[in-house]
């Protein structure tokens, strides 16, 4: 699950700006449906569901929410700083080596991209059905129902491992009993600090320039002469040259003539 902070507040009295309330922030109803499907798929195999979430203290709240669900376990990954979906997905897979379904959500409150269940899905080296909009669990696999461009559909039968992210439509999740509620409030959040360094490389952008091109001397006797010969103003200029080669000859040709003019190495 990925917890989200709420807008800032403006202070009525002196006008500046606070940080953002901690009532305001929150999961996404994807994130929410997510943890259903999982509490649904821990009822009917007997697995423990685990909440787990990256971020700082104030996201606590929402795994608490997701243990009076009924969530076996809850986990905060403690990583410093904002994080791209790969760092994401990286710290995540180091706490769900051995877990056998990852339920995610299909967006979240901020950009939405939905990309960490696929870069999961390849940190863990298992199966990703993404984009689901139905689910059915039966007794050995998972019958998915995922959307396509174009408004098709695709049905997937998911037998081993697999990460799965669910749209917010797929289940509602349950209402926290009153007595869980009061139980976990004071639990302690197991806690993890991912034992590896995010290096970001450090690049710099600059406008494109192609390399300058090297010209022959120009010829002639007198300075016209010499100017005619560099600006081509005297020359009908061709646009284009029409060869006939294979592909691999003709990839090969494309590519010694981007050179020749500067635009690649």
């Amino acid at each position: 699950m990925k917890w989200v902070p709420g807008r800032p507040e403006i202070d009525p009295l002196s006008g500046q700006v606070q940080t953002p309330a901690n009532r305001f922030g929150g999961i996404s109803l994807a994130d929410q449906s997510a943890l259903e499907v999982g509490l649904q798929l821990g009822t009917r195999r007997s697995l423990d569901v685990v909440a787990i979430t990256v971020g700082g203290t104030r996201c606590e709240q929402s795994l608490r929410d997701a243990l009076a669900a009924g969530a076996r376990r809850a986990i905060r990954i403690d990583a410093a700083g904002p994080l791209s979906s790969a760092e994401t997905a990286r710290v995540l897979a180091l706490s769900l080596d051995h877990a056998s379904i990852i339920v995610c959500g299909d967006y979240s409150f901020d950009r939405g991209s939905g990309s960490v269940p696929a870069f999961l899905a390849a940190e863990l080296g298992i199966s990703q059905a993404l984009g689901v909009v139905s689910l059915t669990a039966q007794v050995h696999d998972l019958l998915v129902t995922r959307r396509l461009d174009g408004g098709r559909r695709e049905h997937l039968r998911i037998g081993d491992r697999a990460v799965i992210s669910v749209e917010g439509s797929v289940a509602q999740l349950r209402r926290a009993t009153l007595a869980n509620t009061l139980a976990i409030r004071n639990n302690e959040i197991e806690v993890i600090s991912p034992p590896l360094t995010i290096e970001r490389p450090v690049s710099t952008s600059k406008p494109f320039r192609p390399r300058p091109r090297t010209l022959a001397m120009p010829h002639g006797n007198s300075t016209l002469e010499r100017l005619n010969s560099i600006t081509n103003v005297a020359t009908t200029s061709t646009r284009g040259e029409q060869i006939e080669l294979d592909p691999q000859e003709s990839a090969a040709y494309i590519l010694q003539t981007l050179t020749h003019w500067g635009y690649i190495e």
